[in-house]
This record gives structure tokens, sequence and C-alpha cells, in this order.
């Protein structure tokens, strides 16, 4: 069972956590109530919103990070609740289970909600120094990786759209990966039962995470006769209907893509165009990016095709960069307009890609729609959301599998 802690604001705490501990049972005798993640405090307007919210609804959690991944220093955002309600009472959840990074966030919060001034670094750094020794520089740079990257999350979800984040805008693996590292260079230099601990919750944790990522990947399998449907960048159903469809043969790759268009034919900003146009991109259509090896992302390809069926191409060597000098020579566009709509089908035969015929393993891709029509504001849709930033994000894109569904 959860052990709880019940800490209340400045103007009403002044007795040890003993007596905070049996207000708390006396509180939640049951969890009917609904707790906030102190970590949601990270995402712009948040404060604001739960400062709204009646005082029996102000529980929080210290455990829940954001979208459920590992546990986060909390020590700023409790900074930043204990201003947000200086009167009132509040409730921090929490259990003694888990990771040495929760262990610090109930220490902090004690600290924070005792009235008297809190130094955040200094505390951290006598903390860490106190439970792990000769280790404490690496567990601080394992403290601090965490932090930045639930807090960059917390303010990336206020550009475009104020969201919670999913967890592959969190996470990823090599950031897992850094974490554990971590983690093995602190054990090797100090033997602690801690960070034995920590690295055993890591290790069950990342598996996790994994699992997560693995599932939430966008697929497509070629010659499956099914659509896949594009969302808004950040992962939300879109407000107007599109759709990808892949086949392919050992001759060539065909992506039909067909996009929902209530707006007359003639609102349409793109124009036919020569193939290789600059300014395509700035046009209603779709950029394609396909990249054929994950383990080298900066190399791949990039297609536009505007409403009006006209081409472009290049060749990513580099992440941000693309040679445009390079085309598939052998590509064309099948296009058609529909009732309330139009469809395109990217044709490109292997051979301008480099294979003799369809390859084996799958690949990352990436398709957006850019809808621009004279009298609404331009929209983008993501096949594979990315939920903010450049479109040339790999980690991010989803996977088309060609060889008979089978990764």
């Amino acid at each position: 069972m959860d052990t709880k802690i019940c800490l209340t604001s400045l103007a009403l705490l002044g007795a040890c956590a003993c007596r905070s501990h049996l207000e708390l049972q006396e509180v939640l005798s049951c969890n009917e109530r609904k707790n906030h993640p102190v970590s949601t405090l990270s995402i712009p307007g948040t404060a604001e919103k739960y400062a709204a919210l009646p005082p029996a609804e102000r529980i929080f959690s210290l455990e829940q990070s954001l979208a459920g991944g590992m546990p986060a220093p909390m020590d700023i955002l409790l900074v930043q609740l204990a201003k947000q309600f200086p009167e009132q009472k509040i409730i921090l959840t929490c259990s003694r289970s888990g990771s040495i990074v929760d262990t610090w966030n109930r220490y902090a919060a004690e600290k924070i909600f005792s009235g008297k001034n809190f130094d955040a670094a200094g505390e951290r750094a006598g903390f860490l120094t106190a439970e792990f020794g000769p280790a404490a520089v690496e567990m601080a740079e394992y403290f601090r990786l965490l932090e930045r990257r639930i807090t960059a999350a917390g303010a990336l979800s206020g550009i475009g759209r104020p969201s919670v984040p999913q967890l592959c805008d969190i996470y990823d693996r090599d950031f897992l990966d850094s974490l554990e590292k971590i983690l093995s260079v602190a054990a090797a230099k100090h033997d602690n039962e801690l960070i034995r601990q920590e690295q055993h919750f890591f290790a069950q944790k990342k598996v996790e995470i994994i699992a997560q990522l693995n599932a939430n990947i966008k697929k497509a399998y070629a010659n499956s006769g099914k659509t896949s449907e594009f969302s808004s960048l950040y992962g939300d159903p879109a407000d107007i209907k599109t759709t990808l469809q892949v086949d392919a043969d050992d001759k060539q790759l065909m992506l039909t893509l067909t996009a929902a268009e209530p707006a007359a034919p003639e609102l349409k900003i793109s124009k036919p165009r020569p193939r290789d146009f600059a300014d395509m991109w700035a046009e209603d259509g779709f950029e394609v990016f396909l990249i054929p090896d994950p383990a080298a992302p900066q190399n791949g390809w990039q297609f536009i095709i505007n409403s009006r069926g006209s081409l472009w191409d290049a060749r990513h060597t580099r992440v941000g960069a693309c040679d445009m000098s390079w085309s598939a020579k052998n590509a064309r566009v099948k296009f058609a307009e529909l009732d309330k709509g139009w469809q395109v089908t990217l044709i490109i035969p292997w051979q301008d890609l480099g294979f003799t015929r369809m390859p084996a393993a799958p690949f990352l891709a990436n398709i957006y729609r850019n809808r621009a029509i004279r009298g609404i504001g331009r929209t983008s849709y993501a096949w594979s959301p990315i939920y903010a930033g450049a479109y040339y994000q790999p980690a991010k894109f989803g996977k088309i599998i060609w060889q008979g569904g089978i990764e």
C-alpha cells in the first residue's frame, strides 16, 4: 500500500512530518479523489487551471510523471506549487517504493513547505552527497538529465497547443541509454545499495517505456489494401480527413495519398508547376520523407507533391540539409480531382532509390499534408505525429513494412 504524505501550505504547516502523515490518513481514507501530477506544472497554463479548482480537489501526486515515464526531480515545480497556494491547504501523495528521485521529491517537499528558505542547489547537493558519497557527481547528472527532459517537454507543449506531451515526445532510446550508462558509472565508483536499487528500478522502467514507444510507432504495411489516417502534428484527431495507402512490388513503390477538401478547387494556392519548382513546399500538398536505414537517419529522400500533381524531390545526406540536384529520374505522379477532395499516387521505381527489387527491411517514413487554401489559415497534418519542430525528425517517424507484414 502506498504511504501518503499530506503537506500544507506555509500558513498552515509548522509541525513535524509525523503530524502530516496522520493528517493525510484522515483526509484520504480512500482514493476516490483525482490526483494531479506535480509534473504537469511544467505545462504553460496548468498552474492557473489548478488554482481555479475547489480546495477539496487540490490533491497532487509527486510520482506521476508526464506520460507515465521516468520520475523527475520536482523541486522547481514544488516551489511553484507553494507560491500558487500560499494560504490554502494542499495534499501531496507519494509512495516509498520506486526511484531514489521520488525520495528526493519527498525530501524537497518537506523542506519547501516548512516555511523556511529553500536553497535548491545546496539542498540537492547535500542530499546526493549524503546518499551516494563518491558517486554524487554521477547521480547529480542523472537528476539533471531527468529534470531537463521533463521541463523541456512541458515547455514544448505550449507551442501550438497546450497539451500533455506524449511518451515519444519525452523519451527515446538514446536518452534512456545515456541514463543507464550514468548509473553504471555510479555503481562502479561506489558500491551503494541505493544505486543498485535505482539500476533495478530503471531497468524495469526502461522495458516499459520501450514497449510503449514500440506500440506507438505508426506502421503501414505494403499491399494490405488498408488506409492509414493522418492526425494533427500533435497526434490529435485531424479536423479534415487525409489518408495513406502503401503498395509495392519488385519494380516500384506506390504511395496513394487522399486529401479531403471541402473548399472549391479554384481556392487552391498551388498551381501546375515544372519539376522541382523551388517553392513547392509553400503550396497545398504533401511532403514525403523516406529513410531506408534507421541506423543512418541522416540519409534519405524527400518528395513534395502539390495539389495539382506537380513533383519536387531531393536527397538528404545530413539532418537539416538536402541535395536538390538529385532526382528520382523515373518517378511520376498520378493525380485526380475527387468530389470534395483530391488524390495523388507517387510512383517511384526501386532502382531510382538504389535497390534492385523491393527491400526486405522496413523504411522509416513520415508524410505531411500542408493545407494552404485562400481565405483559410495554413494547417499541417502528419501521418506520424512530431508534436513540434522541423519535419525531419527521424526519431518520431513511423515505419513502412514491405515484406508480407513481417518486421
